[in-house]
């Protein structure tokens, strides 16, 4: 910590009371201070300037005394003159130098004959003109005036024409009187500036500290009350800001009028705070009560998530035992109906083979509808298993648009694989692999009337980072058929959302084969998600990810 740092953390600079009285003190040691040396400024001159008066008057005097001595050639009389005056009170010097500097005559006898060591009296010789000032000499302190003798026509005669300048009279007056004078009178101010600093500060500081500090420090305190919740704190300033009556109340000051507010302030917080607190109490009344309510319709809900469960399983395990159950009628529908068309129990004729033809495809279309019912059963009841392996997915491709083939052609639509470079194997169940392509191939052709079929397989580029092999095996399946529109490819991969909803409509299902496709792909860590336009055809993609050696 710096040392002003150290200054402003002491106790000086944290009181407001200590900060008055040092703002107090300062201000009235400045005031007065300045006072002071204004008035010691002033005497000094006023004393500097009379005694200038008084030299100047000497010089007058001398002047006026050795004129006529001096005309006359009487220069013992000069002498006498100026040894007469030497005598005055405070007169320290009184000399009559000639060009060189070299006094001649003088008051003290014993300067005569000796260069005048006055600095003064060398200027004014030199500058030919009458100067003043203080100056040290001979140990002491004079106030020296030197003016210069001028050569007169009276003077030709003795001393010819060629010096304007004949010498200089020098009068120096000791300053040592004069300047104890001035510093009695300035510790004397001294003296009454420090009682009047000591008294004014003392009163000053006295009301401060009642009509304002102690005001202040009672509020602060009020105000760290109420900050602590306080609300039966007690705020009574009396009448220390409160001056004149104004009808039955005090007018007062500031402070005052703040003590009045957080009074004010205090009634109104003490009432919102009754307000809250049966506020709060009500509110806890109201939240016990919903709380209760809540646990009840909890438990309630909890109960028919149960019964829903239990419901559930029934469901699937009758969907289970109800397709189980008409599985076996349909194959030997099926079969005894290949074995008829085939001519094994006898010849049949046209008709007759083309009603055993659109039953054998009833049943086919009802086996697979229960199929579907049977595996949304297991995924929904976590029953489906999954042997997540290395799958050639080319070979799969190529085996499901095989096992199609009869229906692709009957309807004469083109199909083409496309096979990206190096395909990798995907790591997959291919049991899935072969449901998921045939459903989609399935789709594709069935709401294709004419046109062509694109089968393709490809590494996914949003997967492949820098230097990073890639991740995932994209397929997509494209056809020209109805397309989807818009609103309905939503929900196209939910339960029981049908691509058709009409009730006319030429193509079957219920709806159960994308939502499986969506679930075994998911199951298989993929995505799938289809883009179309409504009368130009559908393209649907799904990801698996690649086989990588452990």
């Amino acid at each position: 910590m710096s040392f002003l740092q150290k200054i402003h953390s002491a106790w000086l600079f944290q009181s407001l009371r200590a900060k008055i009285i040092l703002g107090v003190s300062l201000t009235l040691v400045l005031t007065i201070g300045a006072s002071t040396y204004i008035s010691a400024l002033t005497q000094t001159r006023f004393h500097l300037k009379k005694q200038e008066e008084r030299a100047f008057d000497i010089s007058d005097i001398v002047l006026k005394g050795i004129e006529y001595p001096m005309l006359d050639g009487e220069m013992e009389d000069v002498q006498a003159i100026l040894q007469r005056l030497w005598g005055l009170e405070g007169l320290e010097e009184v000399n009559l130098c000639d060009l060189t500097g070299k006094i001649k005559y003088s008051g003290n006898t014993e300067n005569i004959g000796k260069i005048c060591i006055a600095e003064i009296t060398r200027n004014a010789l030199k500058n030919k003109k009458s100067l003043k000032g203080l100056e040290a000499y001979k140990g002491k302190k004079l106030l020296f005036h030197a003016i210069p003798i001028y050569n007169e026509a009276a003077c030709f005669k003795c001393h010819g024409r060629e010096e304007n300048v004949l010498g200089v009279l020098t009068v120096g007056i000791d300053w040592s009187p004069i300047e104890k004078k001035i510093g009695d009178l300035r510790n004397r101010e001294i003296i009454l500036a420090l009682i009047s600093f000591m008294v004014v500060g003392f009163f000053l500081i006295r009301w401060l500290s009642k009509y304002v500090t102690y005001p202040i420090s009672r509020i602060t305190e009020f105000a760290n009350e109420l900050s602590l919740g306080k609300f039966d704190a007690k705020l009574d300033l009396g009448k220390r800001t409160k001056f004149w009556r104004t009808g039955k109340f005090y007018a007062g000051d500031e402070i005052a009028q703040l003590s009045d507010s957080l009074i004010r302030m205090l009634k109104s917080m003490s009432k919102m705070y009754q307000k809250i607190s049966s506020f709060n109490k009500d509110l806890e009344w109201q939240v016990a009560k919903r709380t209760e309510e809540l646990e009840n319709k909890t438990a309630e809900l909890e109960q028919a998530n149960i019964e829903l469960k239990k419901l559930d399983e029934l469901r699937s395990a009758f969907l289970a035992n109800m397709s189980h159950e008409l599985r076996t009628p349909l194959n030997s529908i099926i079969g005894y109906t290949d074995l008829l068309i085939d001519g094994v129990d006898g010849k049949i004729n046209e008709e007759q083979g083309k009603s055993l033809t659109k039953v054998q495809n009833n049943a086919k279309n009802l086996l697979k509808l229960i199929n579907h019912i049977l595996d949304m059963s297991r995924i929904e009841s976590g029953k489906m298993e999954i042997n997540l392996g290395k799958v050639d997915l080319q070979d799969i491709i190529e085996r499901v648009v095989s096992s199609l083939r009869p229906l692709i052609d009957k309807k004469g639509l083109t199909v083409k694989i496309k096979f990206g470079e190096d395909l990798p194997a995907v790591y997959a169940d291919p049991d899935m692999v072969r449901q998921i392509i045939s459903n989609l191939l399935d789709n594709a052709v069935k709401f294709t009337s004419e046109g062509y079929i694109i089968l393709s397989a490809g590494t996914s580029a949003t997967d492949i980072g820098k230097n990073h092999s890639p991740e995932f095996i994209e397929v997509s399946i494209f056809d020209t058929g109805t397309g989807i529109k818009e609103e309905d490819s939503v929900e196209l991969f939910n339960m029981f959302r049908p691509l058709d909803l009409s009730a006319t409509r030429p193509h079957g299902g219920v709806g159960l084969g994308l939502s499986i496709c969506k679930r075994l792909v998911e199951m298989q860590h993929g995505n799938i998600w289809v883009e179309s336009k409504f009368g130009e055809g559908s393209r649907f993609y799904f990801t698996l990810p690649v086989y990588k050696d452990e």
